[in-house]
């Protein structure tokens, strides 16, 4: 009886506290980064297999949901994440956790690829972000890397296979 006390009073605690009315900060900008990252290459994967198997449409179709969903709450908080954004840059290169390369787009790791074509530092995510996101005001971030794009590979356009 004790324990279903306890247990029912943190309930109530955690769902008072969250419904607040305050907008949440998170804890851990980066893993926000990582997250939408994330779920910017799932839904990459599962668009190319939805493609050659209609099993895989429901299971794209939600991570679409979930990466617009984590762009938007970014978007909706400059004051959190472009002010995150812009300490980094500013930072540069004499941060060593930016300087780290990082896959950006969704390759099959089957097939060989050019690391330079699908991978970027960290920095450079920030800078993609901060342009395409807060100074574009797209929906988005762009589906190639700037490597990719500038060497004219043909690519297909995943993001207009959706319509929500």
């Amino acid at each position: 009886m004790k324990s279903s006390i306890v247990i029912l009073s943190l309930i109530f605690t955690v769902t008072f506290s969250i419904s607040d009315g305050q907008e949440r900060v998170p804890k851990n900008i980066s893993a926000e980064f990582d997250q939408l990252l994330h779920y910017k290459r799932e839904f990459e994967k599962y668009a190319i297999k939805s493609d050659k198997n209609k099993v895989h449409m429901t299971t794209r179709d939600s991570l679409y949901v979930l990466y617009l969903t984590k762009v938007e709450s970014i978007k909706i908080s400059p004051d959190v994440y472009l002010t995150y954004i812009e300490k980094a840059l500013k930072r540069g290169s004499n941060d060593r956790m930016l300087t780290y390369s990082i896959p950006y787009d969704y390759y099959d790791p089957s097939l060989p690829f050019n690391p330079n074509l699908h991978l970027m530092r960290r920095l450079d995510f920030f800078r993609i972000i901060k342009e395409s996101l807060f100074d574009r005001g797209e929906v988005a971030l762009p589906q190639r890397t700037p490597a990719f794009q500038k060497a004219g590979v043909d690519t297909v356009a995943t993001y207009k296979l959706i319509k929500l």
